[in-house]
């Protein structure tokens, strides 16, 4: 995400963080409580209330900004805190996708789209998988249009707009999801290789 878009949101939630702070709620407690908000959020997906949904989703993802906030303030960025953070991640994606898919495949009656979907969390699945275990051995790879606040925003924005819309725009972020993972894959492969040719 754009550096000065994050800088303008840490600006916005500054008295929410300075509040968090003050009455000592642990970074890792905070990224706990946005699990229930996101579980809400995937049951409006899961009976097609797409607006309520997307707004749902917009909470639950404050609490994702706020534990990092609150653990840079406090200078408690830690490995465990950043492992917590990032299995809770993807348990909340899955539960988001979920709803989706559950929705196209039961409420709705369109298999294609809830095949769509799942292919879309597979993608976003291995989007943060790539990084995870480049990380592993000492790399970063983040290029791509799709990063998770990338893949929340456009679900955010679509389910509020609703209807038609939210159910072909789908298609778009499978594209741009597989893209993602297309360009993580080849920026780690050049950077390994350049390394092994140099080696």
């Amino acid at each position: 995400m754009n550096e000065n878009f994050k800088k303008f949101g840490r600006q916005l939630l500054l008295p929410v963080t300075d509040l968090l702070i003050k009455i000592k709620i642990t970074p890792n407690t905070i990224t706990l409580l946005g699990l229930p908000v996101t579980l809400l959020a995937s049951y409006f997906y899961a009976i097609g209330k797409l607006r309520i949904a997307g707004l749902t989703l917009a909470f639950a993802g404050l609490f994702d900004v706020l534990d990092g906030e609150v653990a840079r303030r406090l200078n408690r960025v830690s490995k465990f805190g950043a492992f917590f953070d990032s299995t809770i991640d993807r348990f909340e994606e899955f539960f988001v996708f979920g709803g989706i898919i559950y929705y196209y495949s039961f409420v709705s009656a369109n298999p294609l789209f809830a095949i769509l979907v799942y292919f879309t969390l597979l993608g976003a699945i291995m989007t943060s998988y790539i990084r995870a275990r480049a990380e592993g051995v000492g790399y970063s790879p983040q290029s791509g249009p799709m990063d998770r606040p990338g893949r929340y925003i456009f679900i955010i924005i679509f389910s509020v707009i609703g209807g038609e819309t939210f159910k072909y725009s789908m298609f778009v972020l499978l594209i741009l999801v597989f893209i993602t993972v297309v360009n993580r894959f080849r920026e780690f492969y050049l950077i390994t290789n350049k390394e092994g040719q140099h080696g």
